[in-house]
């Protein structure tokens, strides 16, 4: 709640020095990117709950999960907005595939998928060895006889900023 005072109080220091039309853009920026962050606290609690993160390990996920998450928004942001800039049918091709992600997970009928099945984590887990357990102090590589191996740190590290809730395909159960 404090911080978004704060951001309203921000806002109330862009319309005294911009005018109506700036505060109201900002303000709808603002409240879109609020409500998103509400989104990504329910994604990453289905990642969690999914993976049967241990409570002492989740700050870790979390804080790699996010710099993963900044780093590719930055590349997205400057390798996309050039690319939309030069192909419109881009623009739409996008729009195409959120519309029918969208329509997916809200009229979906089917059974829950596991997200293991997913075809990120299918890639990683076929290029990378992974452990079914979780190193007791948090580590994401680990040493299991003769072989190097990582733990199912990674695939949340990195299928969080890749894999949009839509892939889910609805509620999650707890994993055993």
């Amino acid at each position: 709640l404090l911080w978004f005072c704060i951001g309203l109080i921000f806002n109330v220091g862009i319309f005294a020095t911009m005018g109506s039309d700036s505060a109201i853009v900002w303000l709808n920026g603002y409240i879109l990117e609020y409500l998103l962050s509400m989104d990504n606290v329910f994604f990453f609690h289905v990642v969690f709950t999914t993976y049967a993160t241990p409570p002492e390990q989740i700050y870790k996920a979390l804080f790699l999960g996010v710099l993963g998450a900044v780093v590719f928004r930055c590349l997205f942001y400057f390798v996309g907005a050039e690319f939309f800039r030069v192909a419109f049918v881009v623009q739409l091709l996008f729009g195409l595939i959120l519309i029918q992600s969208g329509y997916k997970t809200a009229f979906s009928d089917e059974d829950d998928d596991d997200p293991r099945e997913n075809r990120c984590v299918r890639v990683i887990t076929r290029c990378l060895p992974l452990t079914q357990a979780y190193d007791e102090h948090g580590a994401l590589f680990v040493r299991v006889p003769a072989t190097s191996t990582r733990t199912d740190l990674i695939p949340q590290v990195v299928g969080s900023p890749v894999v949009p809730p839509s892939e889910l395909d609805g509620p999650v159960s707890e994993a055993g």
